[in-house]
């Protein structure tokens, strides 16, 4: 078994989830700036890193599902904490510690990109909701919105 295989997507998955995250941040500050180029271009980037995580989450899977088949181990789950506690006694400690390690720290990038995408999608439904409110109020006036006067 080659653990750095593991070590090395696991590193790329890292990688590309600050992407992710950096994005949804630009993403962000885009929104609520009202900048139509940078909400452009974050939303590509934001494009290209989720492939790029859905890329390096298919290796992961394809590393570990390897790893079970060589062991002749049946599996029924790919979390990275029951793989290391399946061949915790085939592995040096090191190498144990360093799993749960990125474990850790993938989780964190994925509650932190939720909790951004989260506030996004708030974002955007409180934009919604005030432009429908202003167009009812537009729509359903009879008085002149603006004061001539100045």
């Amino acid at each position: 078994m080659d653990i750095k295989n593991l070590f090395a997507v696991l590193e790329q998955q890292v990688i590309d989830l600050n992407e992710l995250l950096e994005t949804s941040l630009i993403k962000q500050n885009a929104i609520i700036s009202y900048d139509q180029n940078l909400l452009e271009e974050a939303i590509l980037k934001e494009e290209k890193a989720v492939q790029k995580v859905q890329v390096s989450e298919k290796n992961r899977l394809k590393i570990i599902s390897d790893f079970y088949q060589n062991s002749s181990i049946k599996n029924s789950t790919f979390k990275l904490k029951e793989f290391a506690e399946t061949f915790k006694q085939l592995i040096p400690k090191k190498h144990y510690e360093f799993i749960y390690k990125y474990e850790s720290v993938i989780k964190e990038l994925a509650i932190q990109i939720t909790v951004v995408n989260r506030q996004n999608l708030y974002l955007i439904e409180n934009s919604r909701a005030f432009l429908k409110e202003t167009i009812k109020a537009i729509a359903n006036s009879n008085k002149a919105i603006l004061d001539r006067r100045v």
